[in-house]
């Protein structure tokens, strides 16, 4: 009887044991964020970025098959006399970095570009010439003509810690 009421009593204690251990909430890190951070960001730093448009005026052959050998054997370069120039369009981004008007964006949006045009984003658009490109970092800086624009401040790399959220 002893031990049957042992065995009850063990049985108890783990049930009591395990039942404590489910029923507890654990206990979780608070979100430091509130909302989603990325989107407050680009939220706040919306009024610095730009869209730019390029155009690029490129030759191109009429030729139907410019690598064929039998096509080049038949008709020679006749159909080189043929080529025409159009304009080739492109899109991208970029930001404001001073208020008088330089932008930083990347390179391969404006290499070979014979029209650069910026739209800020309160709708006005402006002509752009690159100031400085750099290919090996894929960077560029170019400048429209206007003054007081909004501009978005570069962090500092340096000050950073491992783990630190960054937006890029």
């Amino acid at each position: 009887m002893v031990k049957r009421t042992c065995n009850v009593i063990v049985f108890i204690a783990v049930l009591a044991v395990l039942f404590g251990v489910m029923s507890t909430t654990p206990i979780l890190a608070q979100d430091v964020f509130t909302g989603n951070p990325v989107a407050k960001i680009a939220k706040e730093t919306s009024p610095a970025v730009v869209n730019i448009d390029v155009e690029t005026m490129v030759t191109r052959s009429v030729m139907p098959f410019p690598d064929d050998p039998i096509f080049r054997q038949f008709f020679g370069d006749e159909f080189q006399r043929f080529s025409r120039t159009i304009p080739m369009k492109g899109r991208g981004s970029g930001f404001v970095v001073t208020e008088e008007g330089q932008i930083l964006t990347n390179n391969h949006v404006v290499e070979g570009a014979d029209k650069i045009t910026v739209t800020l984003s309160d709708g006005r658009t402006f002509p752009a010439k690159v100031l400085g490109t750099d290919p090996t970092f894929d960077l560029a800086v170019i400048k429209i003509e206007a003054k007081k624009l909004p501009v978005l401040n570069l962090g500092d790399s340096d000050r950073l810690e491992v783990g630190e959220w960054v937006v890029a």
